[in-house]
């Protein structure tokens, strides 16, 4: 317990250091999750900031001190996921920071075994699946702390945290904080 805890302070702190360093802001695939102090961007979300793809960012080359997009890249196709993540570095200047958040697919997958209720299988193939309320609600693709690692350092991203089970969801969930390294 005290290791959960210390790993959830450790990321609240390195988070916060993070924001107040940061000038300019996106919140990547928001949803109707908008912060404030941050461009909000969402295709799919009317009320959000800038309507735009996350695979296809319309900003400056090393222009965005911090991209936070949190349970957004799974409803990308892995290609589409990818390039999402080249495209977050492209546009992050050297010493900027992209936090991100998305279920754990493995962990969904466990909990899938261990249930057996209809109303809890329900839930859990939505965690999988996404809820699929509209066109931007089904998930296509999904990540494990290894592979979404795999992903940022393949890029050129540096890994500063990642840990399971931050934020805290009903959906399992890990957390991803990793650095634009430094020419």
């Amino acid at each position: 317990m005290l290791s959960t805890l210390h790993h959830l302070r450790k990321a609240q702190r390195m988070i916060r250091k993070i924001k107040r360093e940061s000038r300019i802001k996106i919140n990547l695939g928001c949803g109707d999750d908008f912060l404030k102090g941050y461009l909000n961007c969402d295709r799919y979300n009317n009320c959000a900031d800038i309507s735009l793809d996350m695979h296809e960012l319309p900003f400056l080359d090393e222009s965005i001190d911090l991209i936070e997009t949190h349970h957004a890249l799974e409803h990308l196709p892995m290609e589409k996921a990818d390039k999402a993540i080249s495209e977050c570095y492209r546009v992050l200047k050297h010493k900027g920071h992209l936090i991100i958040s998305v279920p754990n697919l493995e962990e969904c997958l466990k909990l899938l075994l261990r249930k057996s209720s209809k109303n809890k299988l329900d839930h859990i193939i939505k965690m999988i699946y996404g809820s699929q309320e509209n066109e931007g609600m089904f998930h296509r693709c999904g990540f494990t702390p290894q592979i979404l690692s795999q992903l940022l350092e393949l890029t050129g991203f540096k890994i500063l945290l990642l840990k399971d089970g931050i934020p805290k969801r009903p959906t399992p969930t890990f957390l991803c904080i990793a650095g634009k390294a430094t020419k």
